[in-house]
């Protein structure tokens, strides 16, 4: 029977949403459920897909006491999606460890396709480093839309800026990951 469970799992779509932030208290911010509503929304009408959370700890994005994947987990299954659906919680402290941390449970899924749900100020650095590692499968970036004050929007833009220029020159996030 596992085996039967695996060759299925094999056939279906990835559904990756990347992690946000969250504060020490365990509160998701607004761009982390802007990308879990997205997934949910893209999910209604699926049947065969699988759906990987990543997000583990860091100063930058959680400090809370769990894994930032454990929240968004709790949250979609909060709101409708089944718990048998989410098939791998990433502990990755950026959106490089995104990809390769995840790569190895790609790699053994062998899905169709890969969907992954970021930020439209995210996607840039995501199609980047998700091109690199992911070269092999077919791959689908989805964006939810977050708004904001003009201020926190040029700054997001400019954190963005930043991160890609240091990927494109030294295959290294700010955080240090790398690419290689």
């Amino acid at each position: 029977m596992k085996t039967n469970k695996i060759i299925a799992l094999q056939q279906q779509e990835i559904i990756m949403v990347l992690g946000s932030t969250i504060n020490s208290e365990g509160n998701l911010s607004d761009i982390a459920i802007s990308r879990l509503e997205k997934c949910i929304e893209i999910v209604k009408n699926k049947s065969n897909y699988s759906i990987i959370l990543t997000g583990g700890f860091g100063s930058h994005f959680n400090t809370s006491n769990r894994m930032y994947s454990l929240y968004a987990y709790e949250y979609l299954v909060n709101n409708g999606i089944d718990s048998d659906r989410i098939s791998a919680l990433i502990p990755s402290v950026d959106t490089v460890e995104d990809a390769t941390i995840s790569y190895r449970v790609i790699k053994y899924l062998k899905p169709l396709r890969i969907t992954i749900i970021t930020s439209d100020f995210h996607q840039e650095r995501v199609k980047y480093i998700f091109g690199k590692v992911y070269k092999e499968f077919k791959l689908e970036h989805v964006s939810s839309v977050y708004m904001s004050d003009d201020e926190t929007m040029q700054q997001l833009a400019l954190i963005e800026e930043r991160e890609l220029k240091l990927l494109k020159e030294t295959n290294r996030s700010s955080v240090g990951s790398c690419l290689d």
